[in-house]
């Protein structure tokens, strides 16, 4: 099956620090989804507007969408969740072709 990249943006809620969320962000990387089956590689960048896009590839679809439940679940990313604005939230999942 293709590669599956999933793409999702959002906003740091007002008043929420650039240097707490980069650091809560490095955590999440690191101990919880690059732990999850089917990781690849994920990349975030960060505008001058403060809109955040992360990048994912998984090796298929349900690799994505199982770490979607689990990081929903696990308490552990709950100080990271805290520092996005939800209302901006967005995601969107990709099948590679070439």
């Amino acid at each position: 099956m293709a590669d599956t990249i999933e793409i999702v943006t959002f906003n740091l809620k007002p008043g929420a620090s650039r240097d707490d969320f980069l650091e809560k962000n490095k955590y999440v990387e690191q101990n919880l989804v690059s732990k999850m089956p089917g990781f690849k590689s994920r990349e975030t960048a960060i505008s001058d507007e403060g809109q955040v896009v992360v990048v994912l590839h998984w090796d298929k679809p349900e690799s994505a969408q199982h770490s979607m439940d689990e990081f929903v679940k696990s308490s552990e990313p709950q100080e990271f969740q805290q520092l996005l604005d939800m209302d901006t939230f967005q995601m969107v999942r990709y099948v590679q072709v070439a």
